[in-house]
Parts: C-alpha cells; sequence; structure tokens
C-alpha cells in the first residue's frame, strides 16, 4: 500500500458539499480541511443525490436550494435508502426566521439539522461532528443486521444439511431391511436346508453390516452438522458389489414380479470405492427401475470394462423419463412420477444420493430415455483401481484369508443391563471358548468382581444408577484386578466420549454393536504379560 492509499479517508465519513457559490464550497473545504475532515463538493442538487446513493457521512447545503428543488430529488434519494439508513442533512437557513412554510417542507425531506447564518465555525464543526457520529452509529447498525442475516443464513443452511442428511439416511436405512425381514421365515422353517439357511444368515450378516454402517453416520453428529458423508476407501470387485446391491433389491423387484437379467463378465473389475455406498449407489438405481416399472416388467444390469473405466449399466421398460425432466432427474426431491413415488413411500432422494456419491468416486452418472414409456437407461462410470500387486490385478486373484488364531478361554465379566443383549453377548463369547459371567448394574459387578477375578471386563457405559465410568473407577481401586483389561462398550463413539473413558481407567473404548472379530482381537493381543496403557479402537 503506498503513502497516499493509507491516508485515504474512510469513504462513508466524507462531508458532500453544495452550496449557492463556488467562493463558499471553497471555503467550507477549507474549514473542514483545517479540521481533518474529508469533503467532496457537488455541483448541482442531483449529483449530491447520486453521492449519497454511493455512501457519504452527512452532507451540508442551503435552504433555498432544498426549497427551490421542484423534481422531489433529494426527498426520494433519502426515501429509498436501506432501512437502516437515516442520513444527515446540515441546512443553512437565512437570518432571522424561517416561515412555518419552509420549515415544514424542511421537515419532509428527513433527518437534518438547521444552521443559522451567519455560520459560526465552531457550531458548524460541532454540528458536523454530531452528524457523522450519528451516521457512524447507523453504519455499525447496518454491521449488525449484516451480520445477524449472515448468522440467520449459517443457521438455515446448517438445519438444511441437517435434515437432508437425516432424510438420506431414513431413505437408506430402509434398503437393508427388506432381505433381512425376508431372510427371516427362512431361518426359522423347519423345511429349511443347511445351504438355504446358510445363505439367509449370510445375507442378514451382510446386510446388518450394512445398516450399522449408516447408523455410525446417523451418530456422527459433526457430519450430520455439515452434511457430509464419509467415504471408507478400499479395492473390491465390481461384481461383489453388484451381486450385495441386486441382494438389497431383490424384494422389491420380486414384489412387482419383473424379471431380471445379469450380465458379468467373466473376469473380475476392480475399484477404489466404499463398498457400503457404492451398493447403495446401484441398490437405489436398482429401486428406482422396480418402482418405476409396471409389473412383469424387465430390468438388466450389465457390467463391462471400457479402458480405464468399469462402467454399470441399468436398464428397465418402466414409464421412462420425459425430455421436460431428464435434465432435472438428479434435483434433490425430484420425482418422475409424483403419484407412483408416493405410492411407494419415496421422497425424491435416491437418485440425488447415487449422483453424490458416485461424483464423490470420482465417477460419473448418466441417465438416458427415449422418452414417456420407452424406459430407461443409467449408466454408471467408476475409475479402475491403480494396478499395484500382482496378487490384486491378475484374473485368479483369491483372497487370502488368515489363519484362526487359537485363543484360551478367559474370565470375562459382562456388565449390560439390557437383558437380550446381554445374553446374545455371553452366548458368543462362550462359543469361543470363554468363561462368562454376566452382572446388570454397577454394585452387582463390584461384588461379583471380588470373587470372579475377571480378566477382562466387558462394561456398558448406560447403566442405571452408576454408570460405565463409575463402575469402572470403583473396579480399578480393587488390587485383584491390577491386570484386568477394562473395554468400554458404548453407543457413542465421538472424541469426547474416548476421553472420557481413557480418564475412567478404561483399555478400550467399542462402539455398539461391537463387532465379535474386533473383540476377539483384542483378547488375542492384550493377554500377555503387557497391557495396553490408552484407549484404542
Amino acid at each position: 500500500m503506498s503513502p497516499e492509499e493509507s491516508f485515504q479517508p474512510i469513504f462513508e465519513e466524507r462531508v458532500l458539499i453544495l452550496m449557492p457559490t463556488h467562493r463558499d464550497a471553497q471555503n467550507t473545504v477549507h474549514i473542514f480541511k483545517a479540521n481533518n475532515l474529508s469533503s467532496y463538493i457537488c455541483g448541482s442538487l442531483k449529483e449530491l443525490c447520486e453521492e449519497i446513493s454511493k455512501s457519504a457521512g452527512a452532507a451540508i447545503l442551503s435552504e433555498e436550494q432544498i426549497l427551490a428543488d421542484k423534481t422531489n430529488i433529494l426527498y426520494e434519494t433519502l426515501r429509498d435508502e436501506p432501512l437502516w439508513s437515516d442520513f444527515p442533512l446540515l441546512v443553512l437557513t437565512p437570518a432571522g426566521h424561517s416561515s412555518a412554510e419552509s420549515i415544514s417542507a424542511l421537515e419532509a425531506i428527513g433527518h437534518m439539522t438547521l444552521i443559522r447564518r451567519p455560520v459560526q465555525i465552531a457550531e458548524l464543526m460541532s454540528a458536523v461532528g454530531s452528524a457523522l457520529r450519528d451516521r457512524q452509529r447507523q453504519y455499525k447498525m447496518r454491521s449488525y443486521f449484516i451480520e445477524r442475516d449472515e448468522q440467520e443464513e449459517a443457521l438455515r443452511l446448517a438445519d438444511k444439511r441437517k435434515d437432508d442428511f437425516l432424510a438420506i439416511l431414513a431413505h437408506e436405512l430402509r434398503n437393508p431391511l427388506a432381505p433381512i425381514f425376508n431372510a427371516l421365515p427362512i431361518l426359522q422353517s423347519q423345511k429349511t436346508t443347511k445351504e438355504m439357511r446358510f445363505e439367509a444368515i449370510d445375507i442378514v450378516v451382510r446386510q446388518v453390516n450394512q445398516m450399522v454402517r449408516l447408523v455410525d453416520d446417523l451418530m456422527d453428529v459433526s457430519r450430520i452438522r455439515g452434511g457430509k458423508i464419509e467415504l471408507r476407501k478400499e479395492r473390491i470387485k465390481l461384481r461383489d458389489v453388484i451381486l450385495n446391491a441386486i441382494e438389497t433389491s431383490r424384494p422389491l423387484i420380486d414384489q412387482h414380479n419383473h424379471t431380471l437379467s445379469i450380465d458379468l463378465p467373466e473376469f473380475s473389475v476392480y475399484v477404489e470405492a466404499d463398498f457400503v455406498r457404492l451398493s447403495q449407489v446401484i441398490s437405489n438405481v436398482l429401486n428406482n427401475a422396480a418402482k418405476y416399472t409396471p409389473h412383469d416388467g424387465h430390468i438388466a444390469i450389465v457390467l463391462e470394462q471400457l479402458g480405464t473405466e468399469g462402467i454399470i449399466r441399468i436398464r428397465d421398460d418402466g414409464i421412462g423419463i420425459s425430455k421436460e425432466m431428464l435434465p432435472h432427474i438428479f434435483d434433490m426431491f425430484t420425482q418422475v412420477d409424483e403419484s407412483l413415488e408416493r405410492a411407494q413411500g419415496g421422497v425424491g432422494i435416491g437418485l440425488m444420493l447415487v449422483k453424490n456419491l458416485i461424483e464423490m468416486h470420482e465417477g460419473s452418472i448418466e441417465a438416458r430415455s427415449e422418452g414417456a414409456g420407452k424406459g430407461s437407461e443409467f449408466i454408471l462410470r467408476m475409475p479402475l483401481a491403480i494396478k499395484g500387486d500382482e496378487d490384486f490385478i491378475q484374473d485368479n486373484y483369491k483372497e487370502k484369508t488368515p489363519l484362526a488364531t487359537q485363543t484360551a478361554g478367559r474370565r470375562i465379566l459382562l456388565v449390560e443391563d439390557y437383558k437380550v443383549l446381554a445374553q446374545m453377548t455371553s452366548w458368543a463369547l462362550e462359543l469361543e471358548g470363554h468363561h462368562v459371567k454376566v452382572a446388570p448394574d454397577g454394585p452387582a459387578a463390584i461384588a461379583l468382581a471380588k470373587t470372579y477375578i475377571p480378566e477382562v471386563v466387558l462394561l456398558d457405559i448406560g447403566l442405571p444408577g452408576m454408570n460405565g465410568y463409575e463402575v469402572c473407577a470403583a473396579l480399578r481401586q480393587q488390587h485383584a484386578l491390577k491386570d484386568t483389561i477394562f473395554i468400554a462398550q458404548t453407543g457413542w463413539g465421538q472424541k469426547e466420549h474416548r476421553q472420557r473413558s481413557k480418564e475412567a481407567g478404561f483399555h478400550y473404548h467399542m462402539v455398539k454393536p461391537i463387532d465379535p472379530a474386533a473383540l476377539q482381537g483384542i483378547l488375542d493381543s492384550n493377554m500377555s504379560s503387557e497391557k495396553p496403557s490408552k484407549i484404542t479402537a
């Protein structure tokens, strides 16, 4: 910044000058300059009004010039000022008394201070100082209003992001429920074969894992506030993602008695993607095809590899998309056929979510249709995973599974007040060879630990009476438990909750529902002579 720029006056503090003669104007400028005030001489009332509209601190002009204005330009200029503005005018009046008619006309103009001629410099400077201070307060008020409006807009946007995010999760949580619901009768039937039972169990496990992932998103308050969805990318086969999506959408496809044809290449197509999220993408498109295709329709899904892209095409012979609707098909809350969408319980966010998720994967999606009644085609493009490890990129790649770890049974004290969860967890641990005692609350756990001496305490945080933090602190006082591993199990997994667990004396903090493999991994890795010194997991 140059020295000249650094001494430029604040633009809003200019005093506009409109005098009957140029000499009067120049004299006024000299007076203001001697008192370190910035000023600007206007050649006409029109120019003065233009400068007021640009911004200024105050204006000084004569009564005669105001009363001579037959166009009311000054009145209209000040009338059109924003609500926060009440522009101050300093009006020089003739010596003696102004007529009642003149005073009435002046007062109609707006905020003004009358200064009698001949003008005393002290009186003038006092009036100017008062006008500028008043104008400064107005600008502060303007800043307050602007800041308030910005805060209100930020709150509105945050609230909208929250509502959109929750609507998306609610929409997506419904998808895994259908295959789980269909698998339950198979598991309950006495006529079910072993193969059918194993397949039904696999379906439930996969879909429950997907629901757990979605609930994790729901519990992440920071992402709800920001409206963000987090991707957990890994190298995956598009074939596996497609089959999982079909499994999710199959109940809706079967409900409409559609024929689904699947064309997958013999070789594997790999991408770097979030398995759950990409499965959601394909499932949402399949669900749309099922909903918008009349009963006994046809749906086809094709996977192919072209160059450096994996391409998934999903076609149907349904109601199609009009040319007018096609450019808006991925907009929030867009519904191709409102009556049909409402009947299906949709909220018009599926395709919007699809587009967002596929773009987060650095891919793209395109919708095509010849028009109403002529079916639709959705083309999803995903960049292939970067080639590296030959074990990974070869077509006959086989996943390597670790050898099962042989773990000796441990004495585990499970503290859980939810009886069903306590029963299921204890059975699962016992199937792994562990010995489990269950306590429903803190006092019972403290009493039982004195005689049972557990090697591991799996402790719920949300207990009645004493919470899990208090119970852990109390148990850590028992000398016999100095080598015991304490694991918190809770529905909360944010940073502040993990920190509180650490302060209470827990070695691990696990978020419900606890992954059995992760728990077994802790039991395998921490039953040595050294125990963990800080919260992990």
